[in-house]
């Protein structure tokens, strides 16, 4: 949901408007009880909140979603008496919703809301695209899509403009996209944010319900043993273990040393088979200095086919009528004369070549094969193209090793694509005007700092991406000189977009990495293969993490199961010696000295155990990063937070950058939980104090048992499949 911020109420009363009502609809999702909505306004002359009855309820509700029932009573108490707030709320019956339909009701449960509100209101800020109700239009009004307008909900926990979602594009691509950008592009459809179901503790991908963008608030940052940065304000909370679970802690409560949640691996199959249409990607770059010739058997039919067509584009594009009959007796065609309704799959049987005399030869429905990602990923690594001073190399594409089993398989890859390198010393030389546009199109990079990681990469499937992998740490790659058996790999880049990129791509991969920033200080950077960069600000370290490094650092805190040990120890008559004997492992080492315990021995400890709360730790995506540094930051930038709550769902969480776990904000629908709560005593076999309505599992079973009662909605889909059984 969007909410308006202050900064947009200020720019209505810098316009004239003193009295502003923001409109909030709730309970348009459940099956059962009311629709509830509230209008509120706040009087522009008490902004800044020097009212300290209203500064208490601002610093309250910002968490409403943790508090008891008895605090929310006080709270809702406050605001009603408050001489600084108007409040009137709105409530429509099940019955009028059956009648009338759901999108009236919510209208009509705002008309309700105006109505009681101690002040007339000159303008409206309400939720949704579209709007009937006459009432409401005869005042000035202003739509936002997706919005949840209470005008103190917008004070909740939040992150940067700047902070990175790991999400899934039209459940077929991984990306990474800022929260801020996400925010401004407004259609969230084609996305779905990673989160931790809480159910069973496993990622998965979830449909983003809203997104809000806060008023500017003060940052803090904080850094963990993997060097990861997080920037969250001092209210928004991050994820901890604690008696066996995951429980939320605001970031202001964290110490250093206490463990945060992070994600194991996001879970992406990805496409098996990927095929590039080149007819697409170089239609637009065709001209007749620079041309691109289809040729093949089938091109003479083209040609006579659509004569009339390309006669009159071949005038146009300034060459001669004898140049028809030309191209007609050779097969031969420029790719900017085709006609539009051709692509590659109709031309599977002709082939393409940068000129007419070139022997570099694609297919117009270019196969990419496991060895073009390894290509791929050394040309991220150790690539380059030829700046355009000379005309002979002006469009090469330039891989540079001195590794001889390196430079044998790069030419024997590109010999496989019909291209014939040319070796000049430590570089390997691809001529081929086609191959150069192939890869700007795929968004590589032309040198070190701008170097990205393409898209293609994260649509494919985990064979793929390994070996795009493969051939990027082959390039980039090495290991520590003193401990040679180590598994762990490092890589170093001055390009942040990359390192970034194989932080999501590692994690998609189930592998682990840790960041570690080096500062330029004006020398040039030695890079692997003993080449040196210049000209940078920065450069990072990314370290792939072994097996036994995975296990020490992301074992599960002691803290936060310690209690669940102790409790089965005791019901399974079990002492420390005997699960020594039993194991090997030194419980009591652990539970006294130790700050984690490592997942193969916790496993080997469930065994005798059998504990469900530690199996399911155990059986997680979920890892555990330490905290070890925090920083605050006076400077206040603008905040924003989402919401995951698909189908009414709470999910409560979503995956950033680093695979860090954020805890998000679900907006207390005071009024009509209250509603909902008093339906319970009177309906308790529903259990609408666990759902309040909507259509969750658990209201679905209990529907289908016991069929409808009277506040549930009939003309609701799932009620009436029920009432009809």
């Amino acid at each position: 949901m969007k909410f308006p911020t202050f900064q947009e109420e200020k720019k209505l009363w810098r316009k004239g408007f003193k009295r502003l009502a923001g409109l909030d609809e709730a309970g348009r999702g459940p099956l059962a009880g009311p629709v509830t909505a509230a209008a509120v306004t706040i009087r522009p002359a008490k902004l800044k909140i020097k009212n300290l009855k209203l500064k208490i309820i601002l610093k309250e509700i910002k968490d409403s979603k943790k508090l008891s029932q008895k605090k929310r009573e006080k709270l809702y108490k406050l605001i009603t008496e408050n001489q600084n707030i108007k409040w009137g709320i709105g409530r429509v019956s099940e019955k009028v919703i059956d009648k009338i339909n759901i999108k009236n009701a919510a209208e009509l449960a705002m008309e309700k809301a105006l109505k009681k509100l101690r002040c007339k209101p000159d303008f409206l800020i309400i939720d949704g695209n579209h709007i009937k109700n006459r009432k409401l239009k005869s005042i000035n009004y202003k739509l936002i899509v997706k919005g949840d307008e209470k005008v103190f909900s917008c004070a909740c926990a939040s992150v940067p403009y700047g902070t990175e979602l790991y999400l899934l594009f039209k459940n077929s691509q991984l990306v990474r996209k800022s929260i801020g950008s996400l925010y401004n592009q407004g259609n969230l459809k084609e996305y779905k944010v990673f989160s931790v179901d809480p159910k069973n503790y496993k990622i998965g991908a979830f449909p983003i319900t809203g997104i809000i963008r806060h008023p500017p608030k003060e940052i803090w940052t904080l850094i963990t043993k993997l060097r990861k940065k997080i920037q969250v304000t001092p209210d928004h909370s991050l994820f901890t273990l604690k008696e066996s679970r995951i429980n939320p802690i605001k970031t202001s409560e964290l110490k250093r040393g206490d463990y945060i949640a992070i994600g194991k691996t996001i879970p992406f199959t990805g496409k098996s088979k990927i095929n590039i249409d080149l007819i697409k990607i170089l239609k637009n770059q065709a001209t007749k200095q620079r041309p691109i010739i289809i040729e093949g058997k089938l091109v003479k039919k083209i040609i006579e086919e659509n004569e009339v067509f390309i006669k009159e584009r071949l005038i146009k594009e300034g060459y001669s009528r004898w140049d028809f009959y030309s191209w007609r007796r050779r097969s031969q065609l420029p790719m900017n004369l085709l006609p539009p309704n051709y692509n590659g799959k109709k031309l599977s049987e002709a082939t393409l070549k940068a000129g007419y005399s070139s022997p570099y030869k694609f297919p117009p429905l270019f196969l990419l094969s496991k060895d073009f990602f390894w290509l791929l990923g050394f040309y991220v690594a150790e690539g380059s193209k030829y700046p355009t001073v000379s005309k002979r190399r002006k469009y090469s594409v330039v891989f540079t090793t001195k590794d001889k089993f390196l430079q044998e398989k790069v030419i024997k890859i590109l010999k496989k694509i019909g291209i014939t390198p040319r070796i000049n010393r430590i570089n390997i030389e691809a001529g081929s005007l086609l191959l150069n546009y192939l890869f700007t199109y795929l968004g590589v990079g032309d040198n070190a700092p701008n170097k990205r990681i393409p898209n293609i990469v994260f649509a494919a499937s985990k064979s793929y991406r390994n070996a795009f992998l493969e051939g990027y740490i082959a390039g980039d790659g090495w290991k520590d000189k003193d401990n040679l058996k180590s598994s762990t790999v490092s890589m170093r880049s001055t390009s942040q977009n990359l390192i970034k990129d194989l932080e999501l791509l590692y994690l998609s991969l189930a592998k682990n990495v840790s960041i570690y920033e080096k500062p330029y200080n004006g020398q040039p950077i030695l890079l692997p293969q003993g080449t040196y960069a210049n000209n940078v600000s920065d450069c990072w370290d990314t370290r792939v993490l072994s097996k036994n490094a995975v296990n020490t650092i992301f074992g599960i805190p002691i803290k936060g199961i310690q209690e669940e040990l102790q409790e089965r120890m005791k019901k399974t008559n079990l002492n420390m010696q005997k699960i020594r004997d039993i194991t090997g492992f030194d419980l009591w080492s652990s539970i006294n000295r130790a700050k984690t315990i490592t997942f193969p021995s916790l496993r080997k400890i469930n065994k005798l155990f059998q504990s469900k709360k530690i199996n399911k730790l155990l059986e997680s995506n979920l890892a555990w990063d330490e905290t070890t540094e925090i920083k605050k930051d006076k400077k206040l930038q603008d905040v924003y937070d989402i919401e995951v709550r698909p189908k009414g769902k709470i999910i409560e969480n979503f995956i950033g950058e680093g695979g860090v776990i954020y805890h998000n904000s679900v907006i207390a629908k005071v009024t009509r939980d209250r509603i909902m709560l008093r339906y319970h005593k009177k309906y308790p076999r529903y259990r609408f104090d666990l759902h309040k309505g909507y259509p969750t599992r658990l209201h679905k079973k209990l529907l289908k048992k016991y069929g409808p009662c009277k506040i549930h909605r009939k003309s609701f889909r799932p009620v009436k499949t029920c009432k009809q059984k």
